[in-house]
């Protein structure tokens, strides 16, 4: 790959990363605001001398951000500046809390530069150590006023600074140097990982692509039937992640191995004899019962040949797509006669790019549908072979499948 496709390829990394990781930063700030709670609590019930106004202020400002920071994220869960507030929110209930001179909270002091590790980003990292020196030493010098008045011996707040507070910034600064440090080499660990998986999983797309071409080879009545099949499941994929459809039903990761996984849901007719697969003509009653084996055998190819080189995720909805997608909504289809929701969503995506395309393609018995036609067809099989909600998509999408059937007739 060249130098700007390695870039784009780490930036979208980097960018589906920090998505995930957003989440993550929210669910920790979650448990972290259950601390000041706690410290108002034991302050409440006199095991800390600490301010009343202090500890309860500081736990219903937490409690009050978790909220923020939820309504935040989920306006746009993939949002930069949401890991920068995050972090601002955290260290500022760290700040308030180390203001106080009875509470010892040393440690947390490089908590939240600690948890940016978790985007790859050195820059952020940096920015936030700063942060939290600044913070640290601002809370220093607050404090000491009041630190004075519990420390036996003469000292004043020039000494404390001088002895506490210097001590403190070497520290900080050792410690910020050390955390930025590894957070350059950890972004450099995983770029290159990622890398290498992501050309890993090119390859074995390619392979599998190319073993689903070779079965294709073997129906000479089909043409590019994978291939056009696997753009309409890619279109509809598309429009279900752009509209956020299903969204409590399937994940993102999920969706998009539905088109690495469409190739395949033919596989099983390799184990289907030439003479029936490429009859000139319609098939009869026992023909036809022969030809319905190819999903199920396809499930058993892909269990038994896949499951050593691909993730189960992928086996699963491969599987899914293999086997069911000759089900019908109606509870009519094979060979397991599932009906509506039983049937996986990958299934009735599948379902209705492969007769979609069935209908707009010539074959030894029939000519090519109309785009009226074919669309019509669609339509009138909504509830009965067709999940409606896939019919309303494909509908929504007929300008894009025109450009893939008809671009000629048009032009």
């Amino acid at each position: 790959m060249n130098e700007d496709t390695n870039s784009e390829l780490e930036q979208e990394l980097l960018e589906n990363h920090a998505t995930e990781m957003n989440k993550l930063i929210l669910r920790i700030y979650y448990y972290a605001s259950i601390a000041p709670f706690l410290v108002f609590i034991e302050t409440l019930i006199g095991a800390f001398k600490a301010s009343l106004w202090l500890t309860g202020g500081t736990a219903l400002y937490s409690i009050g951000l978790c909220f923020l920071l939820k309504h935040i994220y989920r306006r746009n869960p993939s949002n930069k500046l949401f890991r920068y507030f995050a972090a601002v929110v955290m260290q500022s209930v760290v700040f308030i809390l180390s203001i106080d001179p009875h509470l010892n909270i040393s440690l947390t002091r490089i908590a939240v530069p600690l948890i940016t590790f978790v985007f790859f980003d050195p820059v952020y990292t940096c920015g936030v150590c700063i942060l939290s020196s600044l913070s640290t030493l601002a809370a220093c010098v607050i404090r000491a006023p009041m630190v004075i008045t519990l420390i036996t011996g003469d000292y004043t707040v020039k000494s404390y600074l001088l002895t506490t507070g210097s001590g403190l910034l070497i520290e900080l600064i050792l410690m910020s140097g050390l955390i930025c440090a590894c957070s350059v080499q950890s972004r450099k660990i995983f770029l290159k990982y990622s890398a290498y998986n992501h050309k890993n999983q090119e390859l074995k797309n390619q392979v599998v692509y190319s073993f689903a071409e070779i079965v294709e080879q073997c129906d000479t009545n089909t043409g590019e039937h994978v291939k056009r099949t696997s753009q309409i499941v890619d279109l509809i994929v598309n429009y279900i992640e752009n509209h956020k459809i299903y969204s409590d039903e399937i994940s993102k990761e999920e969706l998009k191995l539905f088109t690495v996984a469409a190739p395949l849901h033919d596989i099983g007719k390799i184990k289907i004899p030439d003479s029936i697969l490429n009859k000139p003509g319609r098939l009869n009653a026992e023909e036809f019962e022969i030809i319905k084996q190819h999903s199920a055998e396809g499930d058993k190819i892909i269990q038994n040949t896949l499951k050593t080189i691909e993730d189960p995720l992928y086996i699963e909805i491969a599987h899914q797509m293999t086997r069911y997608h000759h089900e019908k909504w109606d509870g009519t289809g094979y060979p397991d006669h599932l009906a509506g929701s039983e049937i996986p969503l990958s299934a009735r995506v599948m379902a209705i790019a492969d007769v979609f395309d069935a209908l707009s393609s010539e074959r030894p018995y029939k000519k090519p549908y109309t785009k009226d036609q074919v669309f019509s067809e669609i339509s009138h099989s909504s509830g009965t072979q067709f999940d409606p909600d896939m019919v309303v998509i494909v509908q929504a999408l007929r300008p894009e499948l025109e450009k893939i059937y008809w671009a000629e007739t048009q032009a």
